[in-house]
């Protein structure tokens, strides 16, 4: 029974992976767009500072939790890096 049911487990495993994958890259997208629409009149760069301060808020958040930072916060935190073209 054991057996079993770690084999279903693997298997349902690998399809979520490449789900997380797929939703991740489209969340990020998702913010980003949000983030240049609320900051569209304060222009470029002001954008960007809201946005890695978001991304910001999102690994303290997580390290408060004590949980493991996700990766499409890390996907976020890279796409507001300093020099990185955005989504």
């Amino acid at each position: 029974m054991k057996r079993r049911a770690a084999r279903s487990t693997a298997r349902t495993k690998s399809p979520r992976a490449r789900e997380t994958e797929q939703s991740s890259s489209a969340k990020v997208r998702e913010i980003v767009r949000l983030v240049e629409a609320l900051s569209g009149d304060l222009g470029s760069h002001d954008g960007v500072v809201v946005g890695r301060g978001m991304a910001q808020l999102l690994v303290e958040a997580y390290g408060e939790r004590r949980e493991p930072v996700p990766s499409w916060v890390r996907e976020l935190l890279a796409q507001f890096a300093p020099g990185t073209p955005r989504v």
